[in-house]
């Protein structure tokens, strides 16, 4: 058995179609894509940020090499002072060796033995190595008793390189026994030398 639509019926239906399909229409015309460009990407560009302590050290570093350059093409440089410190620092003494020949010292003594309270003569002369008598050397004499008391005395050599002490020898039991003698001399172009003798004083 067949079964026939009321006229009215197929047009209402007909009409909610087309009403369906003009829904599903887009709404504008669609632009056709142009040749070499691309379509436009739905991803968000990320956004390249700078914080402030990259761009404080950006900026320290450029002023750093403006005061170098400025510095380099200037000739000098300014340095912040430098912190105090307790270190000390203790002065340095050079002393200069004398060069030239060795003056040779000879020391005699008068009388060995001697007995103490009388006067002891010491004799000295400075020559070069080639033994001619060195004038004007500087003489100093030391003399060391027994128990350890020194005497000392300067002069200088006389024409003949000589220089001579006259040493009163107290009459004092310090002074019994063994007696040393130092003898140094000393002169500008010549490096200085030394010599060394000793007596005996006695009870007088």
């Amino acid at each position: 058995m067949r079964l026939s639509r009321a006229p009215g019926e197929s047009q209402a239906t007909e009409q909610k179609v087309l009403e369906v399909q003009e829904k599903s229409k887009p709404a504008g015309p669609v632009a056709a894509p142009q040749p070499g460009k691309e379509p436009p990407s739905s991803i968000p560009s990320r956004r390249f940020r700078i914080t402030r302590r990259a761009l404080v050290l950006s900026v320290a570093c450029v002023a750093a090499i403006l005061i170098v350059t400025l510095a380099f093409f200037t000739g000098a440089i300014v340095l912040p002072p430098a912190s105090r410190t307790n270190t000390q620092t203790s002065p340095q003494v050079v002393t200069s060796q004398a060069t030239g020949p060795i003056l040779q010292v000879q020391v005699e003594v008068a009388n060995n033995p001697i007995s103490a309270g009388s006067t002891q003569v010491l004799i000295v002369t400075v020559r070069d190595p080639d033994g001619s008598a060195i004038q004007n050397a500087s003489v100093r004499i030391e003399v060391l008793s027994p128990t350890g008391q020194k005497a000392s005395y300067e002069g200088l050599t006389d024409t003949n390189g000589k220089d001579v002490y006259a040493w009163h020898i107290i009459a004092s039991a310090d002074n019994i026994g063994t007696i040393q003698v130092t003898v140094s001399a000393s002169k500008s172009g010549y490096q200085p030398g030394q010599a060394q003798t000793t007596f005996e004083a006695i009870q007088g």
